[in-house]
């Protein structure tokens, strides 16, 4: 079997609609010799074996699934052969139509046609879209128009993002939540911030679920703290800090998907379907963490909150557009600008 995978593995950056007949027999077959083998071991088993075995039997649950218009075999680097779900609509489809009816509730489904066709709901789909339950001027949201956090932007921009991120946390004593979309840009605002942070609490690359435990009591326990963290992981989506355990978030870029052959395979299906490509594979997926980091910030009808988006391109009005409709964005000119807003708001 693992000569077989060497072979189809061989080259980074193949992709690949359908594997040998072999290929499916060589990893039957080591399943039906490792369950026999299983079967028959008096001691504990290895932990790689077993995990090798389980590993092939999802494997093989996911290839139930396969469908090479939605699907596509892919291997990323050398000796690593992944199976990619382009379009889970079908998939999702066919689940739901097990069921006499479903509904599909979240605070991030806009835009809705996206969502709807990607989960597969169906074109007889009825939809509802409910105002926040919560008072629109209980969030202060900011945003300096001129301040890029583009990837061909970010060192020179690193001063100034270091110098809004520090007024925006200190302005009013608080527990502050700056969200990055990947660590190494998170590491290189944290480093730079370092000449005046002094309540850092920073989220590691890699953390036990004591770690992540202890990580959110610091701000239920402790104040201030300003938590440097990475969208889309762990912080930034499911966790209730309400009231003073969280005083507010900024959120630096789009948070879009990093280009790479993987979202590449995905814009190209979705433009042969007549759709936006770019759109399915990155602008949405961005779109929507950034929303749900935004939402740690107003948890009951009591919070308020700031809220700071840095990326001189929420001032696009498609990028707008896919903002909640009860955002009330505010601009602002400078540093100074901002402080007398935030003090503003809190009087």
């Amino acid at each position: 079997m693992a000569e077989k995978i060497r072979a189809v593995a061989a080259a980074e950056d193949t992709t690949y609609d359908q594997l040998d007949e072999d290929f499916s027999e060589a990893v039957e077959d080591f399943i039906d010799e490792a369950a026999n083998y299983l079967a028959r071991l008096k001691a504990e088993p290895e932990e790689d074996f077993l995990e090798l075995y389980f590993h092939l039997l999802d494997w093989q649950n996911l290839n139930l699934y396969y469908d090479e218009d939605r699907f596509t075999f892919f291997v990323p680097r050398k000796n690593t052969l992944r199976l990619i779900c382009l379009d889970p609509s079908r998939v999702l489809s066919a689940r739901r139509e097990l069921f006499q009816s479903a509904v599909y509730f979240s605070a991030t489904l806009s835009p809705m046609d996206y969502h709807s066709y990607c989960l597969g709901a169906g074109e007889e789909r009825k939809t509802m879209v409910l105002a926040s339950p919560f008072d629109p001027a209980h969030p202060l949201i900011l945003h300096p128009p001129h301040l890029s956090t583009k990837y061909k932007d970010r060192a020179r921009t690193l001063p100034e993002i270091s110098r809004y991120l520090q007024a925006f946390s200190t302005t009013r004593e608080g527990n502050f939540i700056h969200f990055f979309p990947s660590y190494a840009y998170k590491d290189q605002v944290y480093a730079a911030c370092m000449e005046w942070e002094e309540c850092g609490h920073d989220q590691a690359r890699s953390m036990t679920e004591k770690e992540r435990a202890d990580y959110i009591d610091r701000f239920r326990n402790e104040r201030p703290v300003h938590g440097y963290g990475v969208m889309g992981g762990a912080f930034s989506e499911g966790v209730d800090l309400s009231g003073e355990a969280l005083m507010g978030v900024s959120i630096l870029t789009l948070s879009l998907p990093g280009l790479s052959r993987e979202r590449e395979l995905i814009k190209n299906r979705f433009n042969r379907l007549g759709k936006d490509g770019y759109a399915y594979a990155y602008t949405y997926p961005g779109l929507t963490k950034v929303v749900q980091a935004a939402g740690r910030i107003i948890r009951s009808d009591s919070d308020r909150g700031q809220l700071l988006l840095l990326d001189d391109r929420y001032l696009r009005p498609d990028i707008r557009a896919l903002l909640p409709a009860h955002w009330r964005v505010e601009t602002v000119a400078s540093v100074d600008d901002m402080i007398e807003k935030i003090n503003a708001f809190w009087r």
